[in-house]
């Protein structure tokens, strides 16, 4: 069974947003109504096109994915409990994580081993983005690699295990380590990012 913990702080921000741009559109409109249409139905419609426009505002990428869609993106068995954890840094991040026993760690401290870590997934999502930005963002990959059909534009680390992209004014940095080579972890992060890209 997976666990899905998303807090109601992007919600109430939409909410916010609709309820002030329905009322500026009730004193627009009955102060400047015209003789072809009556106020009632131009309010109308312009409640509609409010209530369109808020449904896809995203305040957080947890609302793009939940864990059981993560599951099924990584196919990640029902059995493994999956955690979501919305947290805010310079920007709406939200984290996954969960044991499957596929994400191996080495060390050579005193010898070289391996042991079972945690999987994990972090994405972070920049609204309003640029080209600029994006340029700006990936300038720290110094192994980066463009990635075709993902978004508008993407580009992988594999250094940092990321993958950054735009997509319809947002961008969005997913960070990946949940398998045990950087090419499956790549793999994993362009179909989360195929994902996210769709749900916009």
């Amino acid at each position: 069974m997976h666990n899905q913990k998303i807090n109601s702080f992007g919600k109430i921000q939409q909410i916010t947003r609709a309820t002030v741009a329905v009322f500026s559109l009730t004193f627009v409109l009955f102060s400047c109504g015209d003789n072809n249409t009556s106020n009632a139905d131009l309010l109308k419609d312009r409640m509609e096109e409010v209530q369109n426009t808020d449904r896809d505002l995203v305040d957080s990428p947890c609302e793009l994915l939940s864990t059981e869609e993560m599951a099924n993106v990584c196919s990640i068995p029902s059995t493994v409990e999956i955690t979501q954890l919305a947290k805010m840094y310079t920007y709406p991040t939200c984290v996954y994580s969960w044991n499957d026993g596929k994400c191996i760690q080495e060390s050579f401290s005193g010898g070289h081993s391996t042991f079972v870590v945690d999987n994990n997934v972090m994405i972070v999502m920049v609204e309003d983005a640029t080209d600029d930005i994006f340029e700006m963002s990936t300038g720290v990959y110094k192994d980066g690699v463009s990635v075709d059909n993902v978004g508008e534009k993407a580009m992988w680390g594999e250094k940092m295990s990321q993958l950054s992209f735009m997509a319809k004014g947002y961008m969005f940095h997913v960070n990946v380590k949940i398998l045990p080579s950087a090419e499956e972890n790549k793999k994993a992060a362009i179909d989360i990012a195929r994902f996210l890209a769709e749900k916009l």
